[in-house]
């Protein structure tokens, strides 16, 4: 969705609602798969060059297992109240500059999806292999412990022994 200012009445308070796809496959990330039933809301008012912006998303994302690569679906809800301004005077971050005649909501609201979202989840009934073919599992501690007893190093063999 998108908002155009210019034909926003100052200090009234609009709503709109709405459900959204996106297309996950043009933004690359290697743990979010798909996002379906995506719905906002949104309640936003102009105040002189800003639009002050309360939204509320909701949706199932398929996440990949941390441990399977298994999809897993999350289901989410996240709000966020954000301000925008066409000018980029000041040095306040809270402002979010857009550029253009309008704010393009949905991309903000992939933007805090993808932020939002955990990016380690486990699938449920699965657990961590602790070894298999060439590899092995251990935990912090059990590496650092390892670690303590082999004090060898492989620059050993370059000390001249005679």
């Amino acid at each position: 969705m998108k908002i155009n200012p210019l034909i926003l009445i100052e200090g009234k308070q609009y709503q709109n609602n709405y459900d959204v796809e996106y297309d996950i496959e043009k933004y690359q990330t290697s743990y979010l798969r798909q996002l379906s039933k995506c719905h906002v809301d949104l309640s936003y008012r102009l105040y002189g060059e800003l639009i002050s912006i309360d939204i509320i998303v909701s949706g199932v994302a398929t996440l990949a297992c941390s441990y399977t690569l298994e999809d897993v679906d999350y289901v989410f809800e996240y709000k966020d109240s954000v301000l925008f301004s066409k000018n980029e005077g000041g040095e306040d971050d809270d402002i979010i500059v857009y550029k253009g005649n309008y704010v393009d909501i949905d991309d903000y609201v992939l933007t805090l999806i993808c932020a939002s979202l955990p990016t380690k989840i486990v699938k449920n009934g699965v657990k961590l292999p602790s070894s298999g073919d060439g590899y092995r599992v251990l935990s912090e501690e059990e590496y650092n412990l390892e670690k303590q007893k082999d004090k060898s190093s492989p620059f050993d063999i370059l000390i001249d022994k005679k």
